[in-house]
């Protein structure tokens, strides 16, 4: 595991902090402490985040698996090897845990992880979801127009299908 190594100026940055904060009043370090657990951004952009990173997430994963398989080249090979060993090792605990879970015992880590994201991160999980909901939502309609034939008869020109010939079409499925 790598060493946190802090120049000078950030270390009397950290320590003009812990001065600041000691100093405060007590309200004023249970207000911060409210802001800093909740984040400081309005519910519905942080709904909109989570749907707009999950499938960043998603295609980051994907890439990820890439690597590791050696599409991407020897030396990225090797990044996403030292990478995934080093989450296999972090996240060691937490397969523990769920293995004894398996034989009844109980989770103390997975359920307050849990506890704390629903708790604090509630609409970033909301607007992960409702991006997963629009998805399947679109897949059936697609394929359903697959399976109806409706894309092969509008697509006669052999061209590859994109988004933004399927958004065009969707709305005209039931002509």
């Amino acid at each position: 595991m790598s060493e946190l190594n802090l120049n000078n100026m950030d270390k009397q940055d950290i320590q003009k902090f812990f001065n600041n904060a000691q100093s405060l009043k007590k309200h004023e370090v249970d207000a911060f402490k409210s802001q800093f657990s909740h984040g400081n951004q309005a519910a519905w952009h942080r709904f909109l985040v989570g749907v707009y990173n999950h499938p960043l997430t998603w295609w980051i994963g994907i890439i990820q698996l890439q690597m590791q398989m050696g599409i991407w080249g020897h030396q990225y090979k090797s990044m996403a090897s030292i990478r995934a060993n080093l989450l296999w090792q972090i996240t060691a605990p937490l397969r523990k845990e769920v293995r004894n879970a398996v034989h009844g015992d109980s989770m103390p880590i997975v359920s307050t992880i849990v506890k704390y994201n629903l708790k604090h991160h509630k609409v970033d999980i909301l607007g992960r979801l409702a991006l997963v909901v629009f998805l399947q939502i679109m897949l059936v309609q697609v394929a359903d127009l697959v399976i109806n034939g409706f894309l092969k008869a509008q697509n006669t020109s052999g061209q590859l299908l994109t988004l933004d010939w399927l958004v065009m079409v969707l709305p005209y499925r039931q002509l």
